[in-house]
C-alpha cells in the first residue's frame, strides 16, 4: 500500500470551496480503490476575504473539515518545496504533479505517481535536504479542478458522508410540497463580463414555463437568490400560472445552502451555479433536479463544438441517474 500528498488550492466563495474539496477528495478515494494509494489531503487557501469567508463556512457547514487547517500551505516552506519539485521534474523531464479534470486522465497521472514512489533513487534525490514542518515528502500532487461530473456522479455516496451537513447552521428549510428554483445572479454580481464569461442564466418567463413547465396551479416555489431585487420577475410569472412563489430573505449563503439541500420536491438552478449544483447534488431529499445550461457562444467554446446538444454534456449513468436532468436553453 502506498501514502502520498494531495495538496488543494482552494480559491473562490462557499460553493467553489466544496467543488474544490470534493475534486480533491474524489481524487482520493479513487486513489485508494484502484491503485491502493492513501493520500493525505492538505489544504491551500487563496488569499482573499472572500474566500476566507469560504473557508469560515466549510468549518461551520461540515464537521467532517473542523480539522482540517485550510492555511497550511500558506507559508514560504510550502512555496519552496513547490517551487524545488517543480525544477526537479522539469530538469529531469517529468510531468507535472497538477491533477486533471477528467477521470481517465487522473488514472493516467496516478499510474505514473506510482511509478515514481516505486523508485527508490528518484524518491532519494527528490527528498534530499527538504525536511519540513509540514511532514510532506515529495513528490505530492496539486489539485485546482471543479469536482468533475463523472466523479461526482460515481462517488456520491462516499461524498455525501464526508460533507455531512451540521445542520445547526440551518434556519428555515422548505416545506414538504415545496420546488426550489435558485437564480444566481452572476450579471447582477459582474455586470461587464458575466456575458462575455458564459454566465448566462434563464429569464423569468424561460424559468416558469419552460423549466419548471411541469408544475401547475396550486404547486408551490421558493425562490432563493443572493440578487433579492431581480427576482420580482420570477415571482410574477410563476403567479401568472397561479403557482404559489415566495422569496426566501434574511438568511445568510449558508443557510441558502442548506434550505436547498433539505428540498423534498423539485430543485432547480444553473450548472454553472457550484453553489445551487453542490446543493443539489448533495441533498439525499430531493425528488428531482433540472440543472439547466445555456447554449451561447461562450459555453460552444468552451466545450469545442457548435451547438450544445445532450451529447456535449456529460451523462449522468451512476449514482445520480435518477436525480439530475440538464435541459439546455438559447437566449431569446
Amino acid at each position: 500500500k502506498y501514502r502520498g500528498h494531495l495538496v488543494v488550492q482552494n480559491s473562490g466563495e462557499f460553493g467553489n470551496h466544496i467543488q474544490k474539496v470534493g475534486s480533491a477528495v474524489a481524487f482520493q478515494i479513487m486513489a485508494r480503490r484502484e491503485f491502493s494509494l492513501d493520500l493525505k489531503l492538505h489544504i491551500r487557501a487563496q488569499s482573499h476575504s472572500k474566500a476566507k469567508r469560504g473557508a469560515n463556512d466549510m468549518k461551520r457547514a461540515f464537521t467532517h473539515l473542523r480539522d482540517l487547517n485550510f492555511w497550511e500551505c500558506n507559508n514560504v516552506m510550502y512555496d519552496e518545496l513547490l517551487l524545488h519539485q517543480n525544477k526537479y521534474l522539469k530538469d529531469n523531464a517529468l510531468p507535472i504533479m497538477d491533477v486533471p479534470e477528467r477521470i481517465d486522465s487522473r488514472r493516467e497521472l496516478l499510474n505514473g505517481y506510482i511509478q515514481l514512489l516505486d523508485n527508490a533513487t528518484f524518491l532519494t534525490e527528490i527528498n534530499h535536504n527538504q525536511t519540513n514542518s509540514l511532514n510532506m515528502t515529495l513528490p505530492f500532487l496539486i489539485s485546482e479542478t471543479f469536482l468533475p461530473l463523472e466523479s461526482m456522479d460515481k462517488y456520491i455516496k462516499e461524498l455525501r458522508d464526508y460533507f455531512r451537513f451540521d445542520e445547526t447552521a440551518c434556519k428555515e428549510v422548505s416545506h414538504p410540497d415545496e420546488n426550489i428554483f435558485h437564480f444566481r445572479g452572476f450579471q447582477a454580481e459582474m455586470p461587464r463580463v458575466a456575458i462575455s464569461k458564459g454566465f448566462q442564466e434563464i429569464d423569468s418567463a424561460t424559468a416558469a414555463n419552460e423549466l419548471l413547465g411541469h408544475l401547475g396551479p396550486r404547486d408551490k416555489i421558493a425562490i432563493l437568490s443572493r440578487s433579492i431585487s431581480w427576482t420580482k420577475d420570477f415571482v410574477d410569472q410563476f403567479e401568472k400560472r397561479n403557482i404559489t412563489a415566495r422569496v426566501i430573505t434574511g438568511q445568510s449563503g449558508l443557510q441558502d445552502f442548506c434550505f436547498i439541500m433539505k428540498c423534498q420536491k423539485t430543485i432547480a438552478g444553473s450548472l454553472k451555479s457550484s453553489f445551487c449544483t453542490m446543493a443539489t447534488m448533495l441533498s439525499s431529499s430531493a425528488e428531482k433536479a433540472l440543472l439547466y445550461t445555456m447554449d451561447t457562444t461562450e459555453t460552444r467554446q468552451d466545450h469545442g463544438v457548435k451547438k450544445i446538444t445532450n451529447e456535449t454534456l456529460y451523462q449522468f449513468k451512476y449514482e445520480l441517474k435518477d436525480l439530475i436532468e440538464q435541459p439546455i436553453f438559447t437566449n431569446k
